[in-house]
C-alpha cells in the first residue's frame, strides 16, 4: 500500500497576537519575531503563537507542534490534535498559543510541526542576553 502525501507546510510564524476577524475569517499575525532577548537564564517568556499554515492535505491527519532544544536535542514542549483536510486545495491556518514558555540557555530553539509523526516542516528561534547599554559618559 503506497503511503499517502504528506501536506505541504506554506508557513510557520511566531507572533505576539494572533486575531481572527469573525466576519471575515482572516488572520492577523501581530508583532511578528525571529528573536527573544532575555536579561538571565534560565528565562520563561510569558505568552505567544505559533501560526502554522498547510495546504495539500488528503483526509485526517495527527498534527503536532514540538518545541525543541537544539543544543541538547530535547524536546521541551508538545500539543497538537487532528488535522482536517475537505480538499488537497484546501489551506489550514492553525495557531497555538503557548504560555510559560521556558528557555533554559541563550541559543537556537526549533519548533517543528508534523503530520502523523513525520516532520513537515521547522523554523528556528534565536534566544539571546539583552545587549549590554552603552557606557555612560561622564
Amino acid at each position: 500500500m503506497a503511503e499517502r502525501e504528506k501536506p505541504i507546510l506554506l508557513n510557520i510564524s511566531l507572533c505576539d497576537v494572533v486575531i481572527r476577524d469573525q466576519q471575515t475569517h482572516k488572520l492577523s499575525l501581530i508583532n511578528l519575531f525571529n528573536e527573544l532577548q532575555a536579561a538571565s537564564f534560565p528565562c520563561t517568556h510569558p505568552r505567544f503563537y505559533v501560526y502554522v499554515c498547510l495546504t495539500n492535505g488528503r483526509d485526517t491527519y495527527e498534527g503536532s507542534l514540538s518545541f525543541i532544544d537544539t543544543e541538547q536535542g530535547k524536546v521541551l514542549a508538545k500539543v497538537g490534535g487532528p488535522i482536517s483536510f475537505h480538499s488537497p486545495l484546501q489551506v489550514v491556518e492553525l495557531s497555538f498559543e503557548l504560555n510559560a514558555m521556558s528557555f533554559p540557555r541563550p541559543g537556537i530553539y526549533r519548533f517543528e510541526f508534523a503530520c502523523d509523526h513525520e516532520p513537515v516542516g521547522a523554523r528556528n528561534l534565536r534566544v539571546v542576553p539583552l545587549p549590554e547599554p552603552p557606557p555612560r559618559k561622564g
